[in-house]
């Protein structure tokens, strides 16, 4: 099955976006621009957590909808021919600035769960580490292996592992390398057993990406 997915995704409570950024215009949006499944962004602050918690309910494994109640108001103001069946991805990115090799690495994680519990549990674990309430994109000092390896320990046996190899994501990302074969020479000091739990990774000038998921 071949859909266009956005994994990427940043809520209200993130600084310097729209305040339009709640579940509803997502919703909305989503169908006006053809997308199918989107990342809901930003899990890891408390109010939008419980805004999640709130407006969305159990699809299938691992995806979420809107409430009924509230789908059937916003599908409302979407054309007939757009209409089409969105689904949420519990996610957050986790802006990772640390120092390693005599280098200030500065990463941007993009952190998946497949269930409330399981994102809770990550929160939990990363408010140990800093401060995860005044931005939806927290910033931490914390090595992003030892990131994969906090996501990593809390994964819940028998709980999906994401690892789709979409053509569509393929075109912007790298998948299925060893740890001696690294893309991108900042991931190379991941050990070789956490480098094949990336999803994806993705370079740009500006910009260095990890997609972790449960």
């Amino acid at each position: 099955m071949r859909f266009v997915a956005d994994l990427h995704i940043h809520s209200h409570l993130s600084r310097a976006t729209s305040k339009e950024l709640d579940l509803e215009h997502l919703h909305r949006f989503a169908q006006l621009k053809g997308v199918g499944v989107l990342g809901t962004g930003d899990f890891t602050h408390p109010r939008w957590f419980a805004e999640l918690r709130e407006k969305l309910v159990p699809a299938e494994p691992g995806l979420f909808a809107l409430r009924p109640d509230l789908a059937r108001a916003v599908d409302e103001t979407v054309p007939g021919a757009c209409r089409a069946p969105v689904r949420f991805l519990l996610q957050v990115e986790v802006s990772s600035i640390y120092k390693r090799g005599d280098k200030v690495r500065k990463v941007h994680n993009l952190v998946f769960a497949p269930d409330f519990e399981s994102a809770a549990r990550i929160t939990a674990r990363l408010a140990a580490i800093g401060n995860v309430e005044s931005d939806g994109r927290p910033i931490l000092g914390v090595d992003s292996r030892d990131l994969l390896e906090i996501v990593l320990e809390l994964r819940r046996p028998g709980r999906p592992h994401l690892r789709r190899r979409d053509p569509a994501v393929r075109q912007r990302t790298l998948f299925g390398r060893t740890a001696e074969n690294a893309p991108c020479p900042f991931l190379a000091h991941l050990r070789s057993e956490l480098w094949t739990d990336v999803v994806a990774a993705r370079r740009r000038p500006r910009a260095r990406q990890l997609l972790l998921g449960l």
